[in-house]
């Protein structure tokens, strides 16, 4: 019977009944941070960045280095925080994952401005950077074979918060590299000008384009080019766009890290946004939000996009 006793010890020890001098535990490991792997997500990321917490955004002056301070924190806070995989618990004023059968009706409606062609969207399972599905954009050369998924107004009004500053986060991933012809991804209406404010591809490297007066950022000089970046082909990116129209300033951030050459802030920057803020500082009053593909030359793509955040605040690089 003696024997039996520290066999029936060790037995109930498993089973979590165990108590008593004849009980002993194996120590755990990791000191005080020994409770991390029973945390949630949410409070493993709080713990991370508790000695780092965001700054806050300052006149233009000053506008860069606060913004990357807080761009940083909110990117190291954001796999905690941020559902866009699932829209119904969604921390941002919008959230996009894909993740129905079908593309919500309720939300985003297929568009193609003046004339449509052989573009066509789809969700996808062959590709998703979180969960099973993505929405994949089959675009063709010629501009009326654009496409685009829009963010019906009654769907995301909420996203557009008058006066506050616009952050979009978004993932991305692209068949092939970029192309040296004009396509546009991404359009904003914007209310200022009446025109589309536009992200896309020229040169083989990202640029914003303005549809009012055509100017470009960065300005496409052989420096200019150089201050953006170019996505590799067969894997997902993040992107994520700040605009402040108070502030007039307009940024950008590519797998976590700011772009020069995408970027609007204060003074003119050389081979930068001398273009752009020729006609004076940028403001703009965005409308709406529209996904897709748009050639101005013969290029054709297939992308697919995923993930897609929207808010007032950085939102970073979470799933």
């Amino acid at each position: 019977m003696r024997q039996l006793k520290p066999l029936m010890s060790r037995v109930l020890l498993a089973l979590g009944l165990c108590a008593g001098p004849g009980c002993t535990r194996e120590p755990v490991l990791g000191g005080r941070d020994s409770d991390a792997g029973a945390r949630s997500p949410a409070a493993r990321a709080a713990h991370d960045v508790d000695a780092a917490a965001p700054a806050t955004l300052t006149p233009a002056a000053q506008l860069d280095a606060a913004a990357r301070s807080q761009h940083e924190a909110s990117a190291t806070d954001a796999a905690g925080r941020d559902s866009s995989a699932d829209s119904s618990v969604c921390a941002h004023a919008l959230c996009e994952g894909f993740e129905g059968e079908r593309l919500d009706a309720a939300r985003w409606q297929l568009v193609t401005p003046s004339c449509s062609g052989n573009g066509s969207v789809s969700l996808d399972t062959a590709q998703a950077h979180t969960g099973v599905r993505s929405l994949r954009v089959q675009g063709a050369g010629g501009f009326c074979n654009h496409v685009f998924v829009q963010l019906r107004a009654d769907g995301g009004a909420s996203a557009f918060a008058p006066g506050a500053p616009f952050y979009l986060r978004f993932y991305v991933r692209s068949e092939t590299a970029l192309p040296a012809t004009h396509v546009t991804w991404l359009a904003m209406h914007d209310g200022v000008s009446g025109k589309d404010l536009r992200f896309g591809a020229q040169s083989q490297v990202l640029i914003w384009n303005r549809e009012s007066d055509d100017a470009t950022l960065p300005e496409l000089s052989p420096a200019g080019i150089a201050l953006s970046v170019a996505l590799a082909p067969g894997r997902w990116h993040c992107v994520e766009l700040a605009l402040d129209s108070q502030l007039a300033s307009l940024q950008t951030w590519v797998d976590a890290s700011a772009i020069t050459g995408l970027r609007s802030v204060g003074a003119v920057t050389a081979n930068v946004d001398g273009q752009w803020q020729r006609p004076g500082a940028f403001h703009a009053e965005l409308a709406d939000l529209r996904f897709g593909y748009e050639s101005y030359g013969n290029d054709s793509a297939t992308l697919w996009f995923d993930d897609i955040a929207v808010g007032t605040a950085p939102l970073g690089c979470g799933a």
